[in-house]
């Protein structure tokens, strides 16, 4: 009768601890999903694979709308996401933008399908180093131009209105202009000169100030001709 009482007790137990247990791992469980899945990666070179790319903005468009800045090992973690399905690309000056799903600028990318409450720790972006195409505007004069807007744009898009394209480079006071980050491809090279409207005043740059003392000393010998300066690049 001892042995008896004793093996209740332990039934009872062995019993009460599973029914404790089942609650408090359901109650695990929602409090997980509650917090949101979480998302997290690096971005590389595309180049080798494995150069990471530190400071890109990595951005998330989908039931949750977020963006942030690689560490300086090229990681990055979103938490508390809202289940669903994501696109995934990442922009930094200098680069091509990259998409999840894209090993190469151009290709199909895809969207990462992310459940309630998961952990996806397994995602690459790859993105390539853009294009570069510098010069040198000058003036009528052959002198550096200054402050002059600089369109670079392909030939498909490019019409005789050049407002509303891509935002323009400018020359710097050597009349260098260099726009960076493009996709291979042809290019258009567009320079328009700034406009200065009538009863303005401007400040000419140090080059448009060379060439007009160049043109006076040029002329000094002939007083008797009127002096006609050559046009100012403006600041």
């Amino acid at each position: 009768m001892r042995h008896f009482a004793s093996f209740a007790w332990l039934c009872f137990f062995i019993a009460g601890a599973t029914g404790l247990a089942g609650p408090s791992g359901q109650s695990r469980d929602s409090r997980a999903a509650g917090q949101g899945a979480r998302v997290s990666g690096v971005v590389v070179s595309a180049e080798d694979g494995r150069q990471p790319i530190r400071r890109a903005m990595v951005s998330l468009a989908g039931p949750s709308q977020i963006s942030q800045i690689t560490d300086e090992d090229g990681r990055f973690v979103f938490e508390s996401l809202a289940a669903g399905d994501y696109a995934i690309t990442a922009t930094r000056a200098g680069f091509l933008p990259a998409e999840y799903g894209a090993r190469r600028p151009g290709r199909l990318a895809a969207r990462l399908s992310v459940a309630a409450g998961a952990t996806v720790n397994d995602v690459t972006l790859y993105m390539a180093r853009g294009a570069v195409i510098e010069g040198v505007v000058r003036d009528v004069n052959g002198q550096p131009a200054a402050n002059v807007s600089v369109i670079v744009s392909s030939p498909a898009t490019v019409t005789q209105f050049v407002t509303g394209l891509s935002t323009p480079w400018m020359t710097d006071d050597r009349g260098v202009y260099r726009a960076y980050g493009l996709a291979p491809g042809s290019y258009v090279v567009l320079a328009t000169p700034p406009v200065v409207r009538r009863g303005e005043i401007v400040q000419p740059s140090a080059a448009a100030m060379d060439a007009a003392l160049r043109s006076l000393t040029d002329r000094s010998a002939a007083a008797s001709t009127p002096v006609v300066l050559p046009p100012f690049a403006t600041t």
